[in-house]
């Protein structure tokens, strides 16, 4: 194992908690575990597994962290607030591994190729073997990660919270080179936006608003500011691309349509926005309020909106049809990609903020109580 250091960090704390699998079955789910708008699609609990520990707070338990499934489809790496990351079988949410961080890990991690790329809350961020947790690689540094990181052939990138892009190369850990974004680091409210790269260029957002293009190099290509007026919480919430054309998130900027040049083509001011996604020829982004608003691709025009009424929504996950929408007080709502129509609520007593996954007919989620869900869906 190689370990390449920035700045040698003692590990403050180990947290070892006990994984518990428990089969649920379908007739002693209750009220507050399913509560349908309108019962067009059938939600079964195959399993679910603590990975957390419980935190009292205002009387909830809460629990952040991440999940992602591996590329066979047959574990699911879980990070958790409470210092740990495991490795789930899917088919039973038994414990194939599990690891200490020595520290909380608040982001989702990433998975190429068989590795798990993890990063923590106390500077670390670790290259990890899906199938056994073991190491290839730990990269110490003195910042803290709150988002995800963007991996291809070459490296693994990601946003500090002094507002640095650090490249590491993929295969060993070494930082390759790193850019300097916002010289005075704002407020964020969610986290960083995960980069975007497309070939050899790399998209980036900052926190006070400030966009780039930089090559594979770390030189930039272009930069401007989606922070206008001088606004508060403007950090950049979500990159995403479609037809030649970024699609940009500001907390309190609103959604923009960018070229790949840096020319806007339009602008929606919607306050709280998440990272968007591409529905048909819809724009669809949920908000800190418990909406989802579907925006037109050619001008940003809003052609939808619905209020979930469910605290504030996270980061949608688009499949099959559906968004499935994490929220904050509630679960997660099951909505009609094209139509603001809410076919189900999946309500486990816990609220939800990480985005869920969708594979096949299960759906995983991981709830503020430490529980990872698997869920069947069928249509009726």
């Amino acid at each position: 194992m190689k370990v390449s250091k920035k700045c040698f960090l003692p590990l403050i704390f180990l947290f070892t908690s006990c994984l518990q699998t428990t089969p649920i079955q379908q007739d002693s789910i209750t009220h507050r575990q399913i509560a349908a708008t309108n019962r067009s699609i059938h939600v079964e609990v195959n399993w679910r597994t603590v990975v957390g520990r419980e935190l009292n707070w205002h009387n909830s338990a809460i629990e952040l962290g991440g999940i992602a499934l591996s590329n066979s489809g047959n574990i699911l790496v879980v990070t958790s607030s409470s210092g740990q990351v495991f490795g789930l079988d899917t088919e039973d949410g038994h414990r194939r591994w599990a690891r200490s961080l020595g520290s909380g890990a608040q982001s989702t991690p990433t998975i190429f190729e068989n590795t798990a790329y993890v990063l923590t809350d106390n500077g670390r961020i670790m290259a990890l073997d899906v199938e056994t947790g073991s190491p290839h690689w730990i990269y110490e540094s003195e910042s803290i990660f709150h988002g995800r990181a963007a991996v291809n052939h070459s490296f693994v990138l990601t946003t500090t919270n002094t507002e640095t892009l650090i490249a590491l190369e993929r295969e060993t850990g070494e930082l390759a080179w790193s850019y300097q974004g916002a010289n005075s680091p704002a407020m964020i409210t969610r986290g960083t936006a995960t980069p975007l790269v497309i070939e050899d260029q790399i998209y980036a957002g900052f926190s006070d608003g400030s966009f780039v293009r930089l090559d594979e190099t770390g030189q930039v290509e272009w930069e401007m500011n989606l922070a206008e007026n001088e606004i508060r919480f403007a950090d950049i919430e979500g990159i995403t691309s479609w037809r030649e054309s970024l699609f940009v998130t500001s907390f309190n900027g609103g959604v923009y349509r960018i070229t790949k040049d840096g020319e806007i083509v339009w602008h929606q001011d919607i306050h709280g926005t998440t990272a968007p996604v591409l529905v048909g020829e819809k724009i669809v982004t949920t908000t800190a309020d418990g909406d989802v608003i579907w925006l037109d691709f050619d001008n940003g025009d809003i052609l939808e909106r619905l209020s979930l009424e469910g605290g504030a929504a996270g980061e949608i996950t688009s499949a099959a049809g559906y968004l499935f929408i994490p929220l904050s007080h509630q679960g997660v709502t099951i909505v009609d990609a094209n139509t603001p129509w809410i076919h189900h609520r999946f309500a486990p007593g816990h609220g939800v903020s990480t985005q869920t996954i969708m594979a096949g007919h299960s759906l995983y989620s991981l709830t503020h109580g430490g529980f990872v869900y698997e869920l069947t869906l069928s249509s009726r």
